[in-house]
């Protein structure tokens, strides 16, 4: 079984220059929890809600949790009078400023198990398909899955 059979092919992207609030609101509508940025065709890293909640952190100092978990950052923000100033000031923050550097790619031609090793071995859950440098798709945890099924 190869990458190619099981990725996602339409990938949704985010752009460097676009504003935190258009790409949440992307990811959000699309229901994912991350997604590649790219440049042109080029990827240039990756944005996961994980990077949103930290953002939250590094530009919002003044809310914190006492663990790092999603839904204690979440039931924080909601409680916090801060919450509509994030929400207004996220169109400020650029994609740039939050996303990671995209580390791990993989090949339309390689095996599907590869992918599975590359996201335990770097704790992912998504690795963007690349062929001639160009993304050409995205291979997540869930497309790992129903491939077993």
């Amino acid at each position: 079984m190869k990458v190619r059979d099981f990725m996602t092919r339409d990938v949704v992207s985010l752009r460097p220059e676009e504003s935190l609030k258009k790409a949440v609101e992307k990811l959000t509508s699309r229901g994912i929890s991350g997604a590649p940025v790219t440049d042109g065709k080029k990827v240039v890293g990756i944005l996961t809600e994980r990077d949103v909640l930290e953002a939250i952190d590094v530009f919002f100092p003044k809310i914190r949790t006492d663990t790092g978990s999603f839904f204690s950052v979440l039931l924080s923000l909601l409680k916090s009078k801060d919450f509509s100033e994030i929400r207004k000031n996220a169109e400020k923050i650029r994609v740039k400023d939050v996303m990671k550097p995209c580390k791990v790619f993989i090949s339309p031609d390689k095996d599907l198990l590869e992918a599975a090793r590359l996201m335990n071995r770097h704790n992912v859950n998504r690795i963007p398909v690349v062929e001639n440098g160009k993304l050409v798709g995205i291979i997540t945890r869930a497309d790992i899955i129903r491939a077993m099924t």
